[in-house]
C-alpha cells in the first residue's frame, strides 16, 4: 500500500478538518465520546484486571470512533452502533491488537519503572518511584518508549476496520505512514498541546488575577469546562481526519450503523 507523504503544516489541516467534522454534529459529539470515556473509566474500577481490560477496550473504541466520524463526514450523525460496528465486524482482530497493545503498555510502565530507580527502603523519597519526582522521573524514561507503540496504534485499527489488514500488518503500515509523516505529527502535536493546555492556562491564571477566587472559580468551571469537552471531541475527530489525509484508499461511505 502507498502512503501518502505530506508537508509538515499538514497537522494543523488535520485540526482544522476534525474540528469541520465535530461541527457538523456538535451535540451528538458532545453525548458520545463523554460515553466512550466512561465506559473506559468503569472498567478501571473492576477488581484486578480494570486497567488491562480498559488497554484491550482501546483499540475496538478508536476504530468505532473512527467510523462514528467517517459517519458524520458523510452526513450521517453518529452514534454508538457506529462505535460498536468494527468489534462486531471483526472481533477476533481487534482482541489480538487490544492484547497486544496491554501488552507493550505495560512493559513499557515496567521498563520506565526499572530506568527510574528502585525506591530506598520502601520509603518513597525525592527521585524515586513512589515520590512526586519519582513519577514524572518515570514518565520520562517511559514516554519515549511509549511513542513507537502510540504511532503503531495510531492507524492500526482503522486499517484492520477497513482495509481488512491482519493485526500485525495494520500495524507495520501504522508505523511506517506515522514516521514518514513525522513532521506533520509534530505539528499536529504542538498544535494540540496549545488548545488544551497553552491557551486554557494563562488564560485561568489572568481570570484569578482579576476576580476574587470564588467568583474566578464559578467563571472557570462556566467557560473551561465547555470549552475542554470541545478540545476532547474534536481531537477525536481528527483522529479520523489524519487517517483519511495520508492513506489513499479512503474509506467508503459506511453502511448506516443502525
Amino acid at each position: 500500500m502507498d502512503v501518502k507523504t505530506v508537508p509538515a503544516l499538514h497537522g494543523a489541516l488535520w485540526v482544522a478538518h476534525g474540528y469541520r467534522v465535530f461541527r457538523a454534529y456538535p451535540f451528538a459529539w458532545l453525548a458520545l465520546c463523554p460515553a466512550v470515556w466512561l465506559v473506559l473509566l468503569a472498567s478501571m474500577f473492576i477488581p484486578f484486571v480494570g486497567p488491562v481490560i480498559g488497554l484491550i477496550l482501546m483499540p475496538a473504541l478508536t476504530a468505532g470512533l473512527m467510523l462514528a466520524a467517517s459517519e458524520a463526514q458523510h452526513g450521517r450523525m453518529p452514534g454508538p452502533t457506529a462505535v460498536l460496528a468494527p468489534v462486531r465486524a471483526n472481533a477476533r482482530a481487534f482482541l489480538q491488537l487490544g492484547f497486544a497493545y496491554a501488552a507493550l503498555v505495560f512493559a513499557v510502565m515496567l521498563l520506565g519503572l526499572w530506568m527510574a530507580g528502585p525506591k530506598v527502603a520502601g520509603t518513597p523519597v525525592p527521585g524515586t518511584p513512589g515520590s512526586p519526582m519519582g513519577s514524572l522521573r518515570t514518565l520520562m524514561f517511559a514516554l519515549p518508549l511509549y511513542i513507537p507503540i502510540l504511532l503503531a496504534f495510531w492507524f492500526a485499527p482503522a486499517l484492520v476496520h477497513w482495509h481488512g489488514m491482519k493485526p500485525v500488518k495494520a500495524l507495520f503500515f501504522s508505523l511506517a505512514a506515522s514516521w514518514r509523516n513525522l513532521r506533520a505529527f509534530m505539528v499536529y502535536g504542538v498544535l494540540w498541546a496549545l488548545l488544551q493546555v497553552g491557551l486554557p492556562l494563562p488564560f485561568s491564571k489572568l481570570i484569578r488575577l482579576l476576580l476574587p477566587a470564588d467568583a474566578a472559580n464559578l467563571l472557570l468551571s462556566f467557560i473551561l469546562v465547555p470549552y475542554g469537552l470541545i478540545v476532547a471531541c474534536t481531537f477525536v475527530c481528527s483522529y479520523y481526519s489524519s487517517y483519511v489525509a495520508l492513506f489513499p484508499e479512503r474509506p467508503q461511505p459506511p453502511a448506516r450503523a443502525d
